[in-house]
């Protein structure tokens, strides 16, 4: 028994001094060499990576420089664009802090010197969209160009930037999300792309001094999808431009289908309205106190325009202009033709110069106040094509009663 004890003893008095031999310097034992064991754990900063000691005394193994590969080192994982203490400048005057390791969203924290924030892809990374709450509550920058890069704009991004004057989103951006340029109170100019296809609610509320909306052509400014009135800066600024000068005549090409909801909503510059027979509907109030429109041109037909959809009265750019002009002729009699199955909500809102109206045997539905608010006194016959009976069966729809006393029947 005996000396099994002392061959214990023997082989932990052994186990200690290879211990002392190969253990960190702690300070307490001077008197043998001695070497440290290193974390493989890196550390790193700006310029190089290096492991520490175990024993966590300070020591560390040679520092060295980081290789990098796309803004990463290789060796120990550093990303100088996210990791980086201090603004990393980027091409084309980006400056940021956070660059998501998935390429494919930039995180931008800009340093309070910043003014004019230009947002392009650097090298060949992908930046596709600017995270929400990127630049929430930011004070000094006071112009933001987006690149074509960029294809979203997140929730609340620039919302409370105090100083903010002016926006540009070059050709690319597809969607603006909800209160992206919220309460940015010296907001006076905008510049849209004409990528952009969806703008969410209350993207530009709050934003009292906006001046000017830019636009880049009116057949895209119609197809896009505001959520609601906020989300649309014209309602705002009221100054719609293209090519640098105040829109006045808003030309539609046949490649337009659809005017969108609010698309514009308190336009002051609009003067007039070409449209083709292209287009099957118009948006709620989509020409709401555009008060100066005073010519309404229509390329297509008077059946094509009986059957067009209007959400509401001011969805119809007849509701200003008070006269409809087909093919550059003002239209004062309304010969409906025969096939003709509908006749749309408001068709011929405020247009008082009409004076004669024939409407087909075909016809099964007749819109919502198609002549509501209009002086009917020089409206002289209302001309069914039909039976009374027929006429009994047709659906007739609201605010009508200010020319049914004039109806007429031809069988």
């Amino acid at each position: 028994m005996a000396k099994k004890i002392l061959l214990v003893l023997m082989t932990v008095l052994s186990l200690s001094l290879c211990f002392t031999l190969i253990a960190c310097d702690n300070g307490v034992d001077k008197k043998h060499e001695h070497q440290h064991i290193f974390s493989e754990e890196w550390l790193h900063d700006a310029n190089s990576h290096w492991h520490a000691a175990v024993c966590h005394n300070g020591v560390t193994s040679q520092p060295e420089e980081h290789t990098f590969i796309d803004d990463k080192c290789y060796v120990c994982g550093y990303n100088k664009l996210t990791e980086s203490t201090s603004d990393t400048k980027r091409e084309a005057g980006l400056t940021c802090k956070n660059y998501l390791s998935d390429d494919t969203k930039i995180l931008i924290s800009v340093a309070n010197a910043i003014t004019d924030l230009q947002v392009y892809t650097k090298d060949h990374k992908p930046i596709i969209a600017i995270d929400s709450h990127a630049l929430e509550n930011n004070k000094r920058v006071k112009k933001v160009t987006i690149g074509s890069n960029v294809l979203t704009i997140g929730e609340a991004a620039f919302k409370g930037c105090a100083a903010l004057e002016e926006v540009i989103i070059e050709n690319a951006a597809i969607s603006i999300q909800e209160e992206a340029f919220a309460d940015c109170p010296k907001l006076e100019k905008i510049s849209v792309g004409n990528s952009v296809i969806s703008i969410a609610n209350n993207a530009f509320k709050g934003c009292a001094a906006l001046k000017e909306v830019h636009i880049a052509d009116a057949d895209s400014w119609c197809n896009i999808i505001f959520a609601n009135e906020s989300a649309n800066p014209l309602t705002i600024a009221h100054e719609l431009y293209l090519d640098g000068e105040p829109l006045k005549n808003v030309v539609l090409t046949d490649a337009v289908k659809k005017i969108g909801d609010y698309a514009f909503d308190s336009c002051s510059t609009i003067e007039s309205v070409e449209m083709s027979g292209s287009i099957v509907s118009i948006g709620t109030d989509a020409f709401k106190d555009c008060t100066k429109i005073n010519k309404v041109n229509y390329t297509g037909n008077i059946a094509d325009w009986c059957g067009m959809f209007m959400y509401n009265q001011y969805s119809n750019p007849l509701y200003y202009a008070k006269a409809l002009h087909i093919n550059n002729v003002e239209v004062t009699e309304v010969d409906i033709p025969e096939g003709v199955q509908s006749i749309c909500d408001y068709a011929f809102v405020s247009c008082s110069n009409i004076k004669k109206i024939s409407i087909p045997k075909s016809v099964l539905l007749i819109g919502d106040g198609i002549l509501f608010n209009c002086d009917t006194a020089n409206l002289s016959e209302v001309n069914f094509n039909g039976s009374e009976e027929e006429w009994k069966s047709i659906g007739l729809g609201l605010k009508n009663d200010n020319w049914l006393e004039k109806l007429s029947y031809k069988a």
